[in-house]
């Protein structure tokens, strides 16, 4: 597997994946995934397995050195296989480089496979959000503060 930057080449196929992955609540679109592989604020990776896409992740670098994680996506085929990790590994290493110095993101509530992972990365806990999603699903904050070193989660 290699992680790549999100080109406008590889939208269609992120697009796709994201169909499956959120099927029935609210999957990105087509341009917005457009819109993030050109903002030079975004950080996104794809991962690549041959010629096919098999997760993707991504954010915003935030003004004061955060970044803002909103999508990660993994192919069933890839699930618990370390896919997620790497892909967040990746986002958190390359913000990391670029001098931010912590990190946040929503996660649906309930989502243990993926509130796992994000805890396994030193993300805590913070808040909740009540009906967050279009499905009124609550959204569960969670805050990763200082750089992502080893031994405390993150890389």
């Amino acid at each position: 597997m290699e992680l790549v930057p999100l080109l406008a080449e590889l939208v269609p196929a992120v697009t796709t994946l994201e169909a499956e992955v959120f099927a029935g609540r609210d999957p990105w679109p087509d341009r917005a995934f457009r819109q993030e592989a050109g903002n030079k604020h975004a950080l996104w990776l794809v991962a690549v397995e041959g010629d096919r896409v098999v997760g993707y992740g991504g954010g915003w670098l935030i003004a004061g050195g955060v970044c803002h994680v909103l999508n990660l996506g993994v192919a069933a085929s890839g699930r618990r296989s370390g896919t997620g990790e790497a892909i967040m590994r990746g986002l958190l290493g390359r913000a990391a480089e670029l001098g931010f110095t912590g990190s946040w993101l929503e996660v649906r509530k309930g989502n243990e496979p993926a509130l796992a992972l994000y805890r396994k990365l030193g993300y805590k806990e913070t808040a909740v959000r009540p009906r967050h999603y279009s499905d009124g699903t609550d959204a569960v904050v969670m805050v990763l503060k200082g750089p992502p070193l080893p031994g405390r989660g993150g890389l």
